[in-house]
């Protein structure tokens, strides 16, 4: 009698433990379900507010894509690219393309739009002044939310800075639109060359761009800026650099090597002869002479287009850098006299 009691209750337990698989296989499924459906809900939120996007290293973009967001129905390289960003930067970026480029930030949504417009107006009024090559890559910008983010992730404590093997602009959403504009020339130069070029030429052409404005919706360039005070110091105090010596130098000054380099360019803004100096240097020189003969070709280059030596020249600059105040916009001389 025991024993028939103690066997119908293991039948009753049997059954309640078959009751209980069964559940638990039900709830395991019913769980695994609702992982799958906001996965899914995930990945379908992210497709229809990010469009495809390139790998910084490894993908390009088409470039047949217009200025409009990129159709979602191929998410392969938006997948790529954002995954790159947030296994590197442990950082969820939002990210566009937007013509040529493609934009990974952490922007308000007004703050991106300004940025896309200055970005889109430069390039489009810039880039034929200067250079040829048409290009066929896209460039890369990466926004962080702030300085010290953008600090912290990086390692860099400048406003931005630009990588050429990835073809990679890296700045925050506040930096300004001249540090955007400054590195952007550093890509487009990037692009129209694979050969080394002098320091003072792609830091003196993209500084002179750090302070320069959009009026009317075009860019207004031709200023002084920040830096023009730190090159009067260096005149008073001798330290100056004659132009015959630093041009013919790879790499610039300390201290005030931004300040004489970026007046160069403000020097040949003012003459009428950037854009011919520009093209000449990038074009004609540097496809043909290398180390100090580049040096010495883009001195005789800069006395040809000013029709002076280069000591008159260098008095000259200096006579003008002392009469100048900062954040001045400057004047063009008629005919480039």
């Amino acid at each position: 009698m025991v024993f028939d009691k103690i066997l119908n209750r293991g039948k009753d337990m049997k059954y309640v433990l078959i009751i209980l698989i069964i559940a638990s296989i039900s709830c395991s499924n019913k769980e695994n379900h609702n992982t799958r459906s906001t996965d899914s809900k995930y990945s379908t939120r992210n497709k229809e507010n990010n469009p495809p996007f390139s790998n910084l290293s490894e993908r390009n973009i088409n470039s047949r894509h217009s200025s409009k967001t990129i159709s979602t129905k191929n998410n392969k390289d938006y997948v790529n690219f954002k995954t790159t960003l947030r296994k590197r930067f442990d950082i969820d970026f939002n990210v566009i393309k937007k013509g040529q480029f493609n934009i990974a930030h952490q922007c308000s949504p007004q703050k991106i739009h300004q940025l896309n417009d200055y970005m889109n107006k430069f390039y489009t009024q810039i880039y034929p002044q200067y250079f040829k090559k048409k290009p066929t890559d896209p460039w890369n910008i990466i926004y962080f939310n702030n300085k010290p983010q953008y600090t912290q992730k990086t390692g860099s404590t400048a406003y931005g800075y630009y990588n050429p093997e990835s073809k990679t602009l890296y700045t925050y959403c506040y930096s300004g639109h001249g540090t955007l504009w400054h590195e952007m020339i550093h890509a487009f130069v990037d692009t129209n060359t694979n050969k080394r070029i002098h320091q003072w030429f792609n830091e003196g052409l993209a500084s002179f761009y750090e302070m320069a404005f959009l009026i009317n919706n075009k860019v207004s360039d031709g200023y002084t800026n920040w830096r023009m005070p730190g090159l009067q110091e260096a005149i008073r105090e001798k330290r100056f650099v004659p132009l015959k010596k630093f041009m013919m130098d790879w790499t610039m000054q300390k201290d005030f090597g931004y300040a004489s380099v970026r007046f160069l360019f403000c020097y040949l803004w003012i003459k009428n002869k950037i854009i011919p100096f520009v093209q000449t240097y990038l074009y004609d020189l540097l496809p043909k002479y290398n180390r100090k003969y580049l040096g010495i070709k883009t001195i005789q280059l800069l006395e040809s287009l000013i029709g002076k030596n280069i000591d008159e020249i260098n008095e000259e600059y200096i006579h003008l850098a002392k009469t100048l105040k900062r954040d001045q916009k400057l004047k063009q001389t008629p005919g480039g006299s």
